[in-house]
């Protein structure tokens, strides 16, 4: 009787562990995955030739120039192919800014048309707004048809000064396309902001 009791307790404790599973967190590298995947397959091959035709010091301003065009020219071609770009992520063009606001428990994602030649700096900036939002950073690399790894994640608050709030340095970013999830956390209430990746 006493081993029946003991055996009892110990399935009741290792119950709840066996059954927890893990929740998919908000705001996550996770987040347009298919998109990003459509990326890498028509534009990774546009910087793949670019960087083989390059020479020992790297693509030049004005490889990286062309190259980055037929990167857009390719996003807009999936924008008409696939039902996500109607409502979807948002082309995030090196070297430029990005501005919106996310209100209340919505989500936007920016991802780059192109996979990135070298390191890249992602610079954030708040502009208004007593919302709250989750910023996430990611890089993703060929062959991995979903996976994205996170790079960098901060929160932008109520009290968060506007103006700059934070530049990630993303090491490793040659070939990979990068992605910004942008994920609001109150209702109601948003952030007005600006990003750029600079490469």
């Amino acid at each position: 009787m006493r081993a029946l009791c003991i055996g009892l307790a110990i399935a009741f404790a290792a119950g709840p562990a066996v059954a927890k599973k893990k929740k998919k967190k908000k705001g996550s590298c996770t987040s347009a995955a298919e998109v990003t995947s459509d990326v890498w397959k028509y534009s990774g091959p546009i910087v793949t030739k670019t960087l083989s035709a390059a020479g020992p010091h790297g693509a030049t301003a004005a490889q990286i120039m062309k190259a980055t065009d037929k990167g857009i020219q390719a996003w807009n071609k999936l924008v008409g192919k696939q039902s996500w770009a109607t409502i979807g992520p948002r082309r995030l063009d090196f070297n430029k800014w990005a501005r919106g606001r996310v209100v209340g428990a919505t989500e936007r994602v920016f991802i780059s048309s192109i996979p990135a030649f070298k390191k890249v700096e992602l610079d954030f900036h708040k502009l208004d707004g007593k919302g709250e939002i989750r910023v996430v950073v990611c890089k993703k690399a060929k062959g991995k048809k979903f996976g994205a790894k996170q790079v960098a994640a901060f929160t932008v608050g109520p009290r968060t000064k506007k103006g700059k709030v934070r530049t990630v340095t993303i090491k490793g970013a040659k070939e990979h396309v990068i992605k910004v999830v942008l994920h609001g956390k109150k209702l109601l209430k948003g952030v007005q902001y600006k990003v750029r990746a600079r490469m």
